[in-house]
């Protein structure tokens, strides 16, 4: 999978261009047309065109690369997945006033490039009562990939953290794909309510 991160990056590269060009293309064409063809729906159809051309990049890249990997970890370990270097700083723990919960969390503190961008908390929370429990994910959202972090286990006898690291490309896109799809929608929506209203 690392061997594609270069084709993915070009791919999240060229997303932000294509948009402009379509949004460009749009608006020269709602200049130079004659009125008659400069609609609502004209307008509709072009946003359901990019969405569709962003939405096939995007699940492409997200299929092409998704890593996923599990770390054993005491404090102070390191890990290393998809050009990220996650540290383990420790565990906290916190509950509820009336006790019924009790809240176990990692701190990771993730790097990338030499750089820190994030300290992760991903925690299990646990039902004191019924022993029922439920994990929280961090997520670090960016243009190009999105990391996810969950803690799986901790063991307070040796202070091992069972922690999976997973990585996925465009995932934002899928979403900023959706968002125009949805637009689009409501626009040809809008557009077949006002000629129904037009109408004798």
């Amino acid at each position: 999978m690392a061997c594609m991160a270069p084709f993915v990056r070009l791919l999240g590269v060229w997303l932000i261009p294509l948009a402009a060009l379509a949004a460009a293309a749009l608006v020269g064409q709602a200049v130079t047309l004659p009125p008659a063809l400069r609609s609502v729906r004209c307008g509709a159809a072009w946003l359901a065109h990019l969405g569709f051309i962003v939405l096939a990049v995007a699940v492409a890249g997200s299929r092409l690369v998704e890593d996923t990997q599990s770390f054993r970890l005491a404090a102070g370990d390191s890990a290393e997945l998809g050009g990220y270097h996650l540290q383990f700083e420790g565990i906290d723990r916190q509950s509820d006033p009336d006790a019924r919960h009790l809240e176990v969390g990692a701190r990771l503190a993730v790097s990338h490039k030499g750089a820190t961008v994030a300290t992760m908390r991903p925690a299990i929370r646990v039902n004191t009562q019924t022993d029922e429990r439920q994990a929280e994910v961090a997520i670090r959202s960016r243009w190009l990939d999105d990391l996810y972090v969950s803690l799986a286990a901790y063991d307070p006898d040796n202070g091992l953290a069972q922690v999976s690291v997973r990585r996925t490309a465009l995932v934002v896109w899928i979403w900023i794909a959706s968002a125009l799809l949805c637009a689009a929608g409501l626009l040809a929506l809008f557009t077949d309510e006002r000629q129904a209203e037009k109408s004798p």
